[in-house]
């Protein structure tokens, strides 16, 4: 449905109180619609209206009449709220990008297909041209991520719950990957056969190198949708970010996380540059960081070991980091932090393979304090 231009629709607080009565996140609702999260904030409060196909799919979501959940006779503010710009139409300033709608119109059929390549090839350019349009997907929660598994491929779920729960758990609830895996395991079930959707559970759980040649039917993309998107992220980095992040695959993956020091003790590139690398990283979304802990997502984890270089110095970096932070809080009479449980373990198991017997039996008795 149109709206003027500076206008906005009255707060929908009854499609807003309908899902939050259901215990249903946005996110949740997202996914059953086939919208992101940020579509449903908007509706529900007024900067948005559904169309006639997302009242559809609201009511049958629902299972409400179009009144009960707001969608009749919606009024629009005459003025925008306090707060938002009161000019509908401001002026361009010199510094500022025309709307991609001003040009687009003018340019030549070879000229749009060479916009849109630049678009998908830049996303700084793209955020300049459209930032109110970039909406983040962040990782979905199991629950949400299992549903949409489901909707992709309900034979598959419905016969297996427990391994689509571990491979969503897998993957860390990231929509693309679901999305591929879903379809996957739905070419997979077409032929009704129990002992090949079984199977194809256990490859994908058994190897991950398969999440990564993955790609939709219809797509026409043969490399994988997976690996050409991060592979266009990493191709983006300078080379100190990039050993640094082949350093830190070192570390298992979320929910694992570590410390920065920790970081820095198996880092490979210059320590000059080492900060700078990792807020990099970062803020390119390759790694996160909360509470001042850093972790990897599975599926960049997954991605790294597939064709990692030679990690030995890593390695053995980080037995010996965990084994003098052992030391040390064995010096100051405290116990291991339960924190770093995990990385202990793949600091021990890292130990075994490299035959430090001294570091082994250390790190040995420091879980074995922690169980």
């Amino acid at each position: 449905m149109k709206r003027e231009r500076g206008q906005r629709w009255e707060e929908n607080s009854a499609l807003r109180k309908a899902r939050e009565e259901r215990g249903w996140s946005r996110e949740y609702l997202a996914s059953v619609l086939g919208t992101n999260a940020f579509t449903i904030y908007r509706w529900e409060s007024g900067r948005a209206y559904p169309g006639p196909y997302f009242r559809q799919k609201l009511c049958a979501a629902f299972g409400y009449e179009p009144t009960a959940l707001g969608l009749t006779g919606r009024k629009r503010h005459a003025t925008p709220p306090l707060g938002e710009p009161t000019n509908p139409h401001p002026q361009p300033t010199p510094s500022s990008t025309p709307p991609l709608s001003t040009f687009w119109s003018h340019l030549p059929l070879q000229g749009r297909t060479a916009l849109l390549n630049q678009l998908r090839n830049s996303p700084r350019l793209a955020a300049r041209l459209a930032p109110h349009r970039i909406v983040p997907v962040p990782p979905l929660e199991p629950a949400a991520a299992l549903e949409l598994l489901r909707m992709l491929a309900p034979q598959a779920v419905n016969q297996e719950p427990a391994l689509a729960m571990r491979l969503v758990e897998a993957v860390g609830g990231l929509p693309l990957a679901i999305l591929l895996l879903g379809s996957h395991l739905y070419e997979e079930s077409l032929y009704e056969q129990p002992r090949r959707i079984a199977a194809a559970f256990r490859c994908l759980l058994e190897r991950p190198a398969r999440w990564f040649s993955l790609c939709l039917p219809a797509s026409g993309n043969h490399a994988g949708l997976l690996r050409e998107s991060l592979q266009r992220s990493l191709a983006r980095l300078p080379s100190a970010a990039l050993a640094l992040l082949h350093s830190l695959a070192v570390f298992s993956p979320q929910p694992n996380s570590f410390s920065e020091e920790a970081a820095a003790a198996v880092c490979l590139c210059e320590a000059t540059t080492f900060t700078m690398a990792l807020d990099l990283l970062c803020d390119s979304g390759l790694l996160e960081c909360r509470a001042a802990r850093y972790s990897l997502h599975p599926v960049v984890g997954a991605y790294l070991r597939l064709d990692q270089p030679e990690l030995s110095a890593a390695e053995r970096h980080l037995v010996d980091y965990y084994a003098a932070l052992v030391r040390q809080q064995l010096a100051a009479g405290s116990p291991p932090s339960l924190v770093e449980q995990e990385n202990l373990q793949t600091a021990l198991q890292l130990a075994k393979q490299h035959t430090l017997c001294a570091e082994q039996h250390l790190l040995q008795a420091a879980l074995e304090a922690l169980e």
